[in-house]
């Protein structure tokens, strides 16, 4: 003979009066999150930190181009972002002189623009008579 067990049913769960931190307010510490919400309201700094703890900014790296009749001569970058930088653009015809980095000419418009729009560079462009 068996002997049926009373179903359990599950209670159901207590609301909660506040709403639950999303996923990212989670993340921040509470102290963190005001200081930076008080942050806003101040007025920037002369580097553009509106919150004095926070560390500066990084420094821009600025490319400077020179354009001649056949090529492009970029100099400021090392090495890494000079390969970062034509590999995002799809230029394969590049090179490393005494001078700087070179292109040709053909692909100084997409190396250009995805050095300012894509990786944030400063441009600064100049014709060479070379």
């Amino acid at each position: 003979m068996t002997v049926a067990r009373p179903a359990r049913h599950a209670e159901p769960p207590l609301p909660i009066p506040w709403a639950a931190p999303e996923p990212v307010a989670a993340a921040v510490p509470a102290g963190l999150r005001r200081r930076q919400h008080a942050a806003r309201r101040l007025p920037p700094l002369p580097d553009g930190r509106r919150d004095p703890i926070a560390p500066p900014p990084p420094p821009q790296t600025v490319l400077q181009v020179q354009v001649g009749r056949r090529s492009c001569w970029y100099f400021g970058l090392d090495r890494r972002q000079a390969t970062a930088l034509f590999k995002r653009a799809g230029v394969t015809r590049f090179m490393e002189d005494a001078r700087g980095w070179c292109s040709s000419i053909e692909d100084a418009g997409e190396v250009l623009a995805v050095a300012q729009h894509g990786m944030g560079y400063r441009v600064a462009v100049e014709a060479a008579d070379q």
